[in-house]
């Protein structure tokens, strides 16, 4: 059962890399350099190349993952190396491959619409290449090694190697291609964002009430839901009380709230969204067993 686990896992992480990749190559070859948006990372670099010595930008990606990762490992190890490695090779692979499609470029005219689909392509490609435990590689790589050797904060760096990277492409790039490449790298963040999320943000909900005991067994045995009883103190009378704690979905809240106002109207809720919940009853699977003093209480 654990190696059909750990087989499945290393699958669905080879999936991920391999879309994820396709992904930022799709996004690359469809909407930004049809377009001529300024980009970071070793596709800018690529692009740059490409402009400057007219050197395929597919060459000039692979050189600069090459060379990042080289200087990646040296600095932190084969971990790194396993992690980037994957990235470094699938990426330009996948871009050589997409180039002999036949389809006509530009697919769009419109500045923004190419900076909004190609930022959405993006993030989700990084997003599910970091999900997956990997790497996108890169500057990334060089920003790692740079920290390594210096000891500077890692994330100054990164942001330093994205403006030595843009400001060539600044020098071909029209005032309002410059623009879009800020927008671009902007909508990517955010979208990479969600995606590192996705699935796995749920609601935080705290309540106390008079009727706490009640609500308890409705959330544990009506809504089938996971809990946390905690003692606290009130802040006007002073007065110790329990307390609950529960992680639920977000489409379970209004049945939730709607359940405890109904229970008691004036019971006080505090909900609070939270990135990411492991452990028992989320990632892994809910034991199939009550307390003692729930079992009692239910047959009574």
């Amino acid at each position: 059962m654990q190696n059909g686990s750990i087989l499945k896992k290393n699958l669905n992480a080879a999936a991920s890399l391999l879309l994820g990749n396709a992904l930022i190559a799709i996004s690359v070859l469809l909407f930004i350099r049809p377009t001529g948006i300024i980009l970071g990372g070793s596709t800018g670099i690529g692009l740059s190349l490409s402009h400057y010595f007219g050197l395929n930008p597919v060459w000039g990606i692979a050189v600069a993952n090459g060379l990042f990762l080289l200087l990646g490992t040296l600095a932190k190890g084969k971990t790194l190396f396993i992690g980037s490695v994957a990235s470094s090779i699938l990426y330009p692979l996948i871009l050589a491959l997409a180039e002999r499609l036949p389809v006509s470029w530009p697919l769009v005219q419109d500045l923004f619409l190419a900076a909004v689909m190609g930022a959405a392509l993006m993030g989700c490609g990084v997003g599910l290449i970091v999900r997956s435990g990997g790497a996108s590689g890169g500057t990334d790589n060089l920003a790692l090694a740079i920290g390594h050797w210096t000891h500077l904060p890692v994330a100054p760096l990164l942001i330093l190697c994205d403006v030595l990277v843009l400001l060539p492409q600044a020098f071909f790039s029209s005032f309002e291609q410059i623009l879009y490449g800020i927008v671009f790298s902007v909508m990517t963040s955010f979208t990479l964002n969600r995606v590192m999320i996705l699935g796995q943000s749920q609601l935080q909900l705290f309540v106390i009430s008079e009727n706490n005991q009640r609500i308890r067994q409705k959330l544990l045995h009506e809504l089938n839901m996971g809990l946390t009883m905690l003692q606290v103190e009130t802040g006007i009378r002073g007065t110790r009380q329990e307390a609950i704690l529960a992680v639920i979905h977000p489409r379970a809240l209004y049945q939730v709230t709607e359940m405890i106002h109904a229970e008691d109207p004036r019971a006080f809720i505090s909900i609070v969204q939270v990135k990411e919940v492991r452990g028992q009853g989320f990632t892994f699977a809910r034991e199939q067993y009550r307390p003692a003093e729930l079992q009692s209480t239910q047959a009574g």
